[in-house]
Formats: C-alpha cells, sequence, structure tokens
C-alpha cells in the first residue's frame, strides 16, 4: 500500500507541474527596469521543455521517473553508490525499503524521528501571531502537542524493545536515522492492534472469519493432520510468507521471551493522524495486546522474502488476504500459486483490488478479467463461493473517516495443466 501511495504522490506532482505553468500564460512580472511584462510563448516552450528533459534524463539514467528521488540528499546518495561500484540494492528500491536492515534503523530511531514530526507542529504553532497563539494556547493546542511528545516516547520504549531483540537476535547495529520509514513503523504498531488486541477483534472477524470457516469445511478437524496451508491457518502446518521486515520483527519479538503475560505491551496508536478527531482525548487511548499469548510451534514457519521465491511444493490450501494487489506482475503470482498447490489444491483469496508498486504494475485488472485470467492459468473458480465482504484495514472506531473496502472473496481449484501456456 505504501507504493500506491507513492503513485498517487507522483501523480499529483505531476499535475502540480502542469497547473502551475498554466498561470504563467497571463501572469505579469517586474522586469529589472521595474516595468511589467508578459511571459512569451517562448518563455512557456522552454519551461516544459526543461521539465520533459529531466524526466526523460531520470528515465535514461535510473531507469524510474526522478519524482521517485524524494529528497537531493537520497539523490547524492545514490549518485555516490553508483560512482563506487555499490552492488546492494539501492534505496528506493523494493528490497532496501522493506530490508531488516531498514526496519532495524526505524525501530531503534523511532523517537527521534517521531520527534522531528511533532516539531513540525510546534513550528507551525510558533509561526502564529502572538494574538492566534494566545487562542491556541487557551483551548489546550499547546497541552496537546506536549502530550503527543509523551505518546511517542511511551511507543518508543516498545520499538527499542523490538530494535534489541533484533540486535540480538540477528547480531545486527542500527544504521543512520535517513536510512528509515516512520510511516511504515506507525504501521507495525498499527498492525498490533489489529492482529493482536482485543480492538482489533471485529476487524479480524470480517476478514479472517470467512477464510477460518471455508478451511474448516476443506479440512474439518478429523481429516487436518498432514494438511499444508501457505499463508494464514489455525491448526494446520502453517507456511506464513511475508516480505516486509517491518512486519515480521515485531512479530518474532511478540513470540519471543519479551512476552510473557496477556495485554503484556501497551501502545498508543490513534495520535499518529490529528485529522479527523471528535476528542482531543481520543488521540491518547491506549491499546493493550496481546490479547493471546503468541508462541511459533512446529506446525508453523514463518517465510521472510519474496513470495515468489519459494520453491516448496505439495500445499493442500493457499490462502490469500489483502495480497493479490500488491504484485508487480499478478500473472507471476497467479502461476506461483498454482505451482505449490498440488492437484486438486485449494486457492482461497478475500480482499481489494488495490494495485500497488507505483509504475512497475504491469497490470491493473478488474474483478472480471482476474477471475478470467485465473481460469486460462488453471484455476476453476467455484462461481457459489463469491461475495462481497465490507471490511476495513486498521481502522480507528471513534474517528471521523472510515475507510470500507469492498472486498471480493472466493475460492478456486487448481485443476491439471494450464489451459495456456502463461510462463
Amino acid at each position: 500500500m505504501a507504493i500506491a501511495i507513492d503513485s498517487l504522490k507522483r501523480s499529483r506532482l505531476s499535475i502540480l507541474l502542469v497547473s502551475r505553468t498554466e498561470p504563467l500564460m497571463s501572469r505579469k512580472f517586474a522586469t529589472s527596469t521595474g516595468s511589467p511584462a508578459e511571459i512569451s510563448n517562448a518563455d512557456i516552450a522552454l519551461v516544459v521543455v526543461t521539465l520533459t528533459s529531466l524526466f526523460g534524463l531520470s528515465i535514461y539514467l535510473f531507469g524510474f521517473p526522478l519524482t521517485q528521488l524524494r529528497t537531493a540528499s537520497r539523490l547524492r546518495t545514490f549518485l555516490a553508490s553508483q560512482r563506487n561500484g555499490k552492488s546492494t540494492a539501492p534505496f528506493y528500491s523494493t528490497a532496501a525499503a522493506y530490508s531488516r536492515q531498514r526496519a532495524l534503523n526505524t525501530f531503534a530511531h523511532y523517537d527521534l524521528l517521531s520527534r522531528s514530526i511533532t516539531s513540525t507542529y510546534w513550528f507551525s504553532l510558533n509561526e502564529l501571531s502572538p494574538r492566534h497563539k494566545a487562542l491556541s494556547e487557551a483551548i489546550g493546542y499547546d497541552a496537546k502537542l506536549k502530550r503527543l511528545a509523551w505518546a511517542e516516547r511511551k511507543n518508543a520504549l516498545l520499538t527499542q524493545g523490538i530494535a534489541r531483540f533484533v540486535e540480538t537476535e540477528y547480531d545486527m547495529k542500527p544504521g543512520s536515522s535517513t536510512e528509515s520509514d516512520f510511516h511504515r513503523a506507525t504501521e507495525a504498531l498499527k498492525h498490533f492492534v489489529r492482529d493482536w488486541s482485543h480492538e482489533g477483534r471485529a476487524e479480524r472477524e470480517r476478514t479472517h472469519g470467512p477464510i477460518l470457516q471455508t478451511l474448516r469445511r476443506y479440512a474439518p478437524s478429523e481429516k487436518r493432520s498432514g494438511i499444508k496451508v501457505l499463508v494464514p491457518g489455525c491448526g494446520f502446518d502453517v507456511n506464513a510468507n511475508e516480505y516486509s521486515h517491518y512486519m515480521t520483527l515485531p512479530l518474532r519479538y511478540l513470540c519471543s521471551n519479551a512476552t510473557t503475560l496477556p495485554n503484556q505491551h501497551r501502545i498508543y496508536p490513534y495520535h499518529f493522524s490529528l485529522s479527523h478527531n471528535r476528542e482531543t482525548a481520543d488521540l491518547f487511548r491506549p491499546a493493550s495486546f496481546p490479547d493471546a499469548i503468541p508462541r511459533l510451534g512446529p506446525s508453523f514457519k514463518l517465510t521472510e522474502g519474496d513470495f515468489l521465491a519459494i520453491t516448496s511444493g505439495g500445499y493442500d490450501i493457499v490462502v490469500t488476504m489483502f495480497f493479490i494487489d500488491t504484485a508487480f506482475n499478478v500473472i507471476d503470482y497467479l502461476r506461483q500459486i498454482h505451482d505449490v498447490l498440488k492437484p486438486g489444491g485449494i486457492w482461497i483469496n478475500l480482499g481489494p483490488l488495490l494495485w500497488t508498486s507505483g509504475s512497475g504494475a504491469t497490470l491493473r485488472l478488474s474483478v472480471e478479467e482476474l477471475l478470467a485470467l485465473a481460469k486460462l492459468v488453471g484455476f476453476d473458480v467455484q462461481e457459489e463461493s463469491r461475495r462481497r465482504i465490507d471490511t476495513e484495514y486498521t481502522s480507528n472506531t471513534r474517528g471521523m473517516m472510515r475507510w470500507i473496502y469492498e472486498t471480493e472473496f472466493w475460492t478456486a481449484t487448481k485443476h491439471g495443466a494450464d489451459k495456456m501456456d502463461v510462463r
């Protein structure tokens, strides 16, 4: 999802560049002599040519739009790494963005990163006129910012615990705070609430419930021994696959000896956005977790890395939940699901189609197109299983804005050979 947001930001930037050139056609500027002068068509053409050239140069040099290089310092870092002949994944790549090192950097420097954001709120407050600042303080706005900093320090106690666990478990050290992503750390904290707290139970039941019901139907308890499930499940031989270390490291921390009691940990996950709030106090309500003590057992395997890199097969069931739309090439995903399933194996899907990967997504399909593609790859879709399930994702139940996904649910069976060669 973060990549999709990057794409949205890039499209907005493109629109901004175009819209800001329009007023130049009629705006008057003072010349060096003080007299007004209209910008000529030649000046406008020069602006357009310059922007086009910069965009083309970025494609030629880097293979992606220059707007993906979000800051000048990152551009300098990238160019320096190219000169030094480094072969590590550049900062803008998917592999680097979700890497264990970058996640460790973020969790270790969470307090510093959060303070840098809070400082912008203080700067804006202090930019007000004395009278407006006094009015803001009269309603307690400065007290809210102080409490915001307090909540972030509390959150940092947990993220520092995760960082120390990673340092010990993987013999790693945190790197620079500049190679981090605060947004992904906040998403990880929200997932603690969604996946492991009492408050997230209703949201979990909306998504996990239909999947678990289907699993029980295909593999009742008396036949469950030996059933292999790829991704989520309960009571089966499960292989859970996750690409982002921002998700897997907190899970491993939660499953370690750092957690010994239910609801042992407490965070403040609702103040990350100061928009859409009715009551100020709602920003600072805590969430405790886990509601059950998790432990990794012999029937559960966590595979960290690219789903397409999984080489083991023979799965009875593959479950994809909020996953299919993360593909760079959805044909690769469907092909992989087909390959790892046994003949007659079941694919269970639940999720939206919020196509991600920015400019990297090669296909952005409708549900109709996706199911037609699945049939060509080698699946028989059970039409009677299809239904829409309305659900939220890491929602704020007291917020003024609720984002509802009309997710699509279906099951499909792998038949023998492909109907078409899609390799």
